[in-house]
């Protein structure tokens, strides 16, 4: 089963950037493991491709906010380039980790330990 406990390594050895797995996560499916907050290793076949997310599931086009009081648009969060936004191919959900995290990330059956 894929979402089972499993130890990996605590050190990171080889890095994979940030920007590198966000190119990888659009273009096809990864596995990736990492730590959650509770200490629970999770494994996890993810992706950010477009083709394998349900239409009923993929993101609406975000519309401005209005601030009732002001009647200024909203200036949106910036987003945390660590933190990432995937949709889990086996629970058919979409799930966040982060960066620092993550133990492993396996594209095509290569391993990366990060």
């Amino acid at each position: 089963m894929l979402n089972e406990m499993m130890v990996l390594p605590e050190e990171r050895v080889v890095p994979m950037d940030p920007e590198s797995l966000h190119v990888c996560l659009l273009k096809t499916a990864v596995h990736v493991s990492f730590k959650k907050k509770n200490g629970v290793i999770r494994l996890m076949r993810c992706t950010q491709n477009g083709s394998a997310i349900p239409e009923a599931s993929k993101p609406q086009a975000k519309v401005a906010i209005i601030d009732a009081l002001t009647g200024l648009p909203v200036t949106p969060k910036e987003k945390d380039p660590g933190l990432f936004t995937v949709w889990d191919l086996d629970l058919g959900a979409w799930r966040t980790f982060k960066y620092e995290s993550l133990l492993s990330v396996s594209l095509n059956n290569l391993e990366n330990i990060v």
